[in-house]
């Protein structure tokens, strides 16, 4: 049996715009219904089974794959739909076990996905996250930290993001030492401008990036 596929989605974060008049009230049973037929509806294709369950501030989606999907291949599609809402939390819940060598091709066609998706919508944390993984995966660590400072520039409680960027930038460290390392990554982040700055002396550094000055 395929590996079940878990990922947790603000309440605030999902759009509601997705789901029938009426149904549009966080909390609700009519809304908590249709959020569950949306993902049954979203993983039809891919067969399976999915279970969603509700807090107060989370929806969390647990999905148990047909054998024989390839879940990256999945994830981009949804990507080139533009689901981003399905596609990213699917790909940030992929292992490095679940990726092969020759995976990398998927991986460039996610990266210029989840680049349109930050171009479009800056303020998207989960994209930048995702596209830091793509890169990172990549073997692009100076792009994956600046993607992962970005995130971290939007919502500095992201946990995943704080974590992905202290990994990355300690490999980084040991490699090539903390001046080289840290010269390369405020270079990445500068050839993004007007949606990513370095953050200026006073604003709050992601606890990961102090570690590494």
């Amino acid at each position: 049996m395929k590996r079940p596929i878990e990922f947790t989605i603000p309440v605030d974060d999902f759009d509601t715009a997705r789901l029938p008049e009426g149904s549009r009230e966080p909390g609700s049973a009519a809304f908590k219904a249709a959020v569950a037929r949306f993902y049954e509806d979203e993983f039809a294709q891919a067969e399976g089974s999915v279970a969603v369950r509700f807090s107060e501030t989370e929806i969390r989606v647990k999905w148990i794959p047909k054998e024989g999907l390839d879940l990256l291949s999945y994830a981009v599609r949804l990507l080139s739909a533009g689901d981003y809402r399905a596609g990213i939390p699917l790909l940030l819940s992929l292992k490095e076990a679940d990726m092969a060598e020759s995976d990398m091709g998927k991986l460039d066609e996610a990266r210029a996905h989840l680049e349109s998706a930050v171009a479009l919508e800056p303020q998207y944390a989960a994209a930048w996250v995702a596209l830091g993984v793509a890169q990172q995966r990549s073997r692009m660590p100076d792009e994956a930290i600046a993607s992962f400072v970005a995130a971290l520039l939007v919502d500095p409680e992201n946990s995943y993001a704080e974590r992905s960027l202290g990994a990355v930038l300690g490999s980084a460290l040991e490699s090539r030492g903390s001046r080289e390392a840290l010269s390369a990554s405020h270079h990445s982040c500068s050839q993004r401008p007007g949606r990513l700055r370095w953050p200026r002396p006073g604003r709050r550094i992601p606890r990961a990036l102090r570690r590494g000055r």
